[in-house]
């Protein structure tokens, strides 16, 4: 074990979500609209996509789209 304590992941979480929300909000319109390395989805999808998993409730709201998919991951996702 690395010695992390659950305080020091959140912490960790958190500035790689401040950063990833720093990088997007940075982009314009067009860098938004560019087509982005998950097939069909641009850049804009992408960063709305890291965005709800981050939302309160997220992981609730994931678990009942998870039992609706009859446990596919792919399709709740």
């Amino acid at each position: 074990m690395d010695g992390s304590t659950p305080a020091d992941v959140f912490a960790a979480t958190a500035e790689r979500r401040r950063a990833v929300a720093d990088l997007l909000e940075a982009l314009d319109v067009s860098q938004l609209a560019a087509p982005s390395l998950c097939s069909g989805w641009d850049v804009r999808t992408v960063g709305a996509h890291l965005a709800q998993t981050a939302a309160p409730g997220a992981l609730g709201e994931f678990l009942r789209d998870l039992v609706r998919a009859r446990g596919s991951i792919h399709r709740a996702n």
